[in-house]
């Protein structure tokens, strides 16, 4: 069996990237696009209602299972890709995060204004590095972030340090693809740096 080398991770984190791209923007335009076009479908069946009173029963059904297509394009465009981050924000989700582990604390102060897409790039990073962290056996994993004109985040463990380079070089390879820059560093504790400078709009 051959074992995948450095470049053959590279190619899987290329394609992994692609794919949650893709994955991403379908999601979007099912919740951004499909969804407000069925949702003023209905307001326009409503309007219809009041116009024509006598059609009232049969307006009533074809609103019911236009509602039940929203349902289940919110129910799909969560299951194709939806990051926590997209949702509530990179300060919310990491804040929930922590709340499901008992060893994880969060201190946020960043003011930096994100996109969605960098937003959830930097919350998965994150959230690998400390499940790393936690799988390693680390009592306290910190995840501290700042920045106003970009974004930094350090997972800072108690963890083992033995084999963490290794474990963690696909999450690297991936916030890379991202367009982080992901460093790790072990000692008496292992730091996890992860970066990303906030794009400005060129002048003209």
């Amino acid at each position: 069996m051959k074992v995948p080398g450095a470049g053959d991770a590279k190619q899987l984190a290329v394609l992994c990237h692609l794919l949650a791209s893709k994955l991403r923007n379908a999601s979007r335009q099912l919740h951004d696009e499909a969804g407000p076009l069925l949702s003023s479908a209905g307001m326009r069946l409503q309007m219809l209602r009041t116009d024509v009173p006598q059609a009232a029963a049969e307006i009533d059904e074809i609103t019911q299972t236009l509602d039940q297509a929203m349902d289940r394009i919110r129910a799909v465009s969560r299951e194709l890709y939806r990051s926590p981050a997209d949702q509530i924000g990179l300060k919310n989700a990491l804040f929930r995060l922590a709340e499901q582990h008992p060893s994880l604390s969060v201190a946020y102060s960043a003011t930096a204004t994100l996109a969605a897409e960098d937003a959830a790039a930097l919350y998965q990073a994150a959230a690998e590095a400390a499940s790393e962290a936690i799988q390693a056996g680390a009592s306290q994993v910190r995840i501290s972030v700042n920045g106003t004109a970009g974004v930094r985040i350090r997972v800072t463990d108690n963890g083992r340090n033995k084999g963490r380079l290794r474990a963690l070089s696909i999450p690297r390879l991936l916030a890379e693809q991202a367009g982080l820059a992901f460093e790790c560093t072990t000692g008496k504790s292992t730091i996890v740096s992860i970066r990303y400078a906030v794009r400005r709009p060129a002048r003209r």
